[in-house]
């Protein structure tokens, strides 16, 4: 294992388990139920609608996902599909078909070693620690101890050192996926690469055996699996590096998946396979077991369809290496999944993987090509990403949680349901960008399922525009070209049972698409309220399309935009009611916040179109628009005046203005806007530097220090007098996404002690306490409670990094 790591992954014994129960959000606090009534009602109705037509409702409040504490690195590239894995080796949470998530673990997908000395197996024992359940896989020598082995997890590197018992032999397994900042290539290839090293301590030769088994299929029986086939091949080379082992062929719902498993060979290397045996068949797996049992080789069995059995089809490869005394050697394996063309529920529309790019999927040999190309990419992946992580390891002003947890969120690029497609042929497609790098999408969260839902990609999307930002502005010009589209069809919104239009002009949308519907060309699968009337979604595309011109300094992307940014703002202005210039709510949950009422103006949405107004009279002024520029510039002064003198009450900016009794709670993001003008280059032309700092140390002293002691980040909401606001369920919610954004201005403000104390305690909860590593929750509510797990809002501790960045530039330039 790389030892310069080794200090900063996330580690555990494989025997580690969590004494925190946790039970997913189901039922709001008696007194905010009342309001939920008519919605379950509806929601009721639209359920089983759902359920009749044997489709998943985008999000399910009936069955949520309860969480398995287990996870660690998932495998696969961006937009590939994934195959999660947990910490203890599992093979788990399979994401293949778009979008659509499978938390079932495979037992048969699991490595085995076999020790011999002087010709005698001495030692058998498969790498997982828990029993099985399929009749083949009883008669295994399962239940590997936990205690003997531990885990290191750096995305998109895991490391498991295992040390067998009384063996004197130490194995280590490094498993890397290549999803590598700025490599498009190699960061859209659908492979795992398990690097073992075998180190021998004894005095005598060994030699050592690694079988990988891999069952057809996914993880559940929760589609349909036809056409299942497999065969060996052996000595295939490409790219200067020779393979043997074996594939299966099927089909998954329907869509072509080929599953390739590869040994990459070497001079001291035997490779053995064999191509049909069947997990839940009992003879045919202690057949296996035993056939490694008997000399460390297999028989290379062929598949033979006359001997088919009940149960899914599963092949073996198996590496035996000669280990001299007190030596190390390799073994090299690689597994491809080959799912060149995929579609949705739908099936409206086909699309290529973005891959196919490079490995045409017109190439019979498209997995082995793969595999082959990985193996040997493998030391110079190794590379790229020791030097992209290298200055944020080596920077010791940095807490060594940090360089932990900044890497490791980034799980979500690949493991967010994404999808990647390859539309350079696609005539609709009019942006040399898109054309180039592909159309990008990922989910809101593996259970909420809604493809680049923009509210929340507000807060994600520094990690891709420091990291891939080819990909964020090819969502921003798709969604940029959804404004002025209006859908023909109405739909019924459950939250107030109005009927409206799916996705109306000038607007942006909420969402693209859900994968049970057709994404691109059914936008908007939300459909609790109608977001033509939210108050942040469109200034959140305006914000973040200046943010993104600061960063990139691409005058294109902003010219192109800029006519689609004024028919946001005909939407915009007319949500001002009262004519001051400031937006105002209407008495509901208007904004990403959807749970949680706001009337008239408010510290949250009026501080976002304060800011997008201070970002168009800027784009005004590099467009030279001088008539926009006069006229953006007048509603700018009287929205500063009016937020003022509404919302600040000497101490912060209150929630709202209306007559409740909670107008004014003490709001996480009341500072929002500011934030984002902070990540475009402003310092304090808009908002005062004096209120600002008085609105972050309230914050850091009730919603930080006054919840859970400053241990659990930061509550959404709360209450002068010190106590959590639990007006709404989401006011008394913990967000990890807020959380970050509001530690990353607390950077750009000076208060770096207060920003890595208010972030310290939420990621050792999530890590460390709870088991919430590689499903970052959208919320967290006392006492253990979560909601949405998998969710893309924990990116924005990419803000973090991007606001330490800025401030050093912004030093050095000094």
């Amino acid at each position: 294992m790389e030892k310069e790591f080794e200090e900063y992954s996330w580690s555990l014994k494989l025997s580690h388990e969590y004494n925190i129960k946790l039970e997913p959000f189901t039922t709001p606090r008696l007194k905010q139920i009342i309001g939920f009534i008519p919605f379950t009602l509806r929601y009721l109705k639209y359920h089983r609608e759902c359920k009749k037509k044997n489709i998943q409702p985008h999000m399910d409040f009936f069955e949520p996902t309860k969480v398995k504490q287990i996870y660690g690195v998932p495998l696969g590239g961006i937009g590939t599909g994934t195959i999660g894995r947990s910490y203890a080796g599992a093979f788990t949470r399979y994401q293949l078909v778009p979008g659509i998530y499978e938390y079932e673990t495979c037992e048969a997908n699991l490595f085995t070693v076999n020790i011999r000395k002087k010709n005698h197996t001495v030692y058998q024992q498969t790498l997982c620690i828990k029993s099985s359940q399929q009749k083949g896989l009883k008669g295994w020598n399962m239940g590997y101890c936990g205690d003997h082995a531990t885990y290191y997890a750096l995305y998109p590197e895991s490391w498991t050192v295992y040390d067998l018992p009384g063996q004197h032999v130490r194995l280590t397994c490094h498993q890397l996926s290549p999803v590598i900042p700025h490599n498009y290539k190699d960061s859209s290839l659908p492979v795992g690469l398990f690097n073992w090293t075998v180190e021998n301590k004894n005095k005598e030769d060994i030699e050592l055996s690694l079988m990988f088994t891999w069952q057809s299929g996914s993880c559940s029986d929760k589609f349909e699996l036809t056409d299942v086939t497999s065969h060996s091949f052996k000595n295939y080379t490409n790219s200067n590096t020779s393979i043997s082992g074996c594939v299966i062929n099927q089909k998954l719902k329907n869509i072509p998946l080929e599953y390739c498993i590869a040994a990459k060979n070497s001079e001291n290397t035997t490779i053995t396979y064999n191509c049909q045996f069947y997990p839940d068949d009992e003879r045919s797996g202690e057949n296996l077991w035993n056939d490694l049992l008997k000399d460390g080789v297999l028989d290379n069995v062929e598949y033979d369809n006359r001997k088919k059995l009940n149960g899914k089809l599963a092949i073996a490869v198996c590496v035996q290496v000669k280990v001299k005394p007190l030596s190390k050697e390799n073994v090299e394996f690689s597994l491809v999944w080959n799912m060149p063309k995929v579609s949705f529920h739908e099936n409206q529309k086909t699309y290529k993987k973005f891959y196919t790019r490079y490995f045409p999927e017109s190439n019979n040999e498209i997995a082995k090509d793969i595999a082959c190309y990985s193996l040997s990419s493998r030391e110079q992946w190794q590379k790229e990403l020791y030097d992209f992580r290298k200055p944020i390891l080596e920077n010791k002003s940095l807490p060594k949680w940090y360089k932990t947890v900044i890497f490791n969120e980034l799980y979500y690029i690949s493991d967010g349901g994404t999808v990647w497609f390859d539309i350079k042929d696609d005539p609709t497609c009019k942006h040399e960008v898109v054309r180039e790098y592909g159309r990008f999408a990922y989910l809101e969260g593996q259970e909420y399922r809604m493809y680049n839902t923009y509210d929340v990609h507000f807060n994600a999307n520094f990690a891709l525009l420091k990291l891939w930002p080819k990909l964020q502005l090819s969502l921003q010009y798709e969604f940029a070209d959804t404004i002025p589209m209006e859908s023909k069809n109405d739909i019924k919104f459950l939250m107030d049972g109005e009927n409206g239009k799916q996705k109306s002009k000038n607007s942006l949308p909420h969402d693209i698409g859900d994968p049970y519907r057709e994404p691109w060309i059914t936008l908007n699968a939300y459909n609790s309220h109608d977001t033509k009337d939210w108050k942040d979604l469109n200034l959140k595309f305006i914000l973040t399309v200046y943010r993104d011109y600061s960063y990139l300094k691409d005058l294109d992307y902003l010219k192109y935009i800029w006519p689609y940014i004024k028919l946001l703002m005909i939407t915009v202005q007319s949500q001002d009611h009262d004519g001051d210039g400031l937006i105002d709510s209407q008495g509901h949950p208007d904004q990403t916040y959807d749970a949680w009422s706001v009337t008239g103006a408010s510290a949250y949405c009026g501080g976002l179109h304060v800011a997008a107004l201070s970002c168009i009279c800027e784009i005004a002024k590099i467009l030279k628009d001088d008539e926009s520029l006069e006229k953006y510039s007048s509603i700018l002064t009287r929205a500063k005046k009016a937020y003022n003198d509404k919302l600040w009450n000497g101490k912060y900016y209150k929630y709202d203005c209306s007559n409740s009794n909670y107008n004014d709670s003490i709001m996480t993001d009341m500072c929002c806007g500011h934030w984002y003008l902070r990540c475009s280059g402003f310092k304090h032309e808009v908002f005062e530097e004096e209120k600002v700092k008085s609105c972050l140390e309230t914050i850091f002293d009730y919603n930080v220090m006054k919840y859970s002691n400053g241990e659990a980040g930061s509550v959404n909401g709360m209450r002068p007098n010190g106590k959590v606001d639990i007006t709404s369920m989401q006011s008394e919610e913990m967000w990890i996404g807020t959380t970050c954004s509001l530690a990353s201005l607390m950077i750009y403000e000076g208060l770096e002690d207060k920003a890595w104390k208010t972030l310290e305690g939420m990621y050792d909860l999530l890590y460390n306490k709870l088991g919430l590593a590689f499903q970052t929750p959208e919320a967290l509510m006392k006492p253990n409670v979560y909601r949405s797990p998998g969710y893309m809002r924990g990116l924005c501790i990419w803000s973090i990094q991007y606001a330490l960045e800025q401030k050093a530039n912004q030093n050095q330039s000094n």
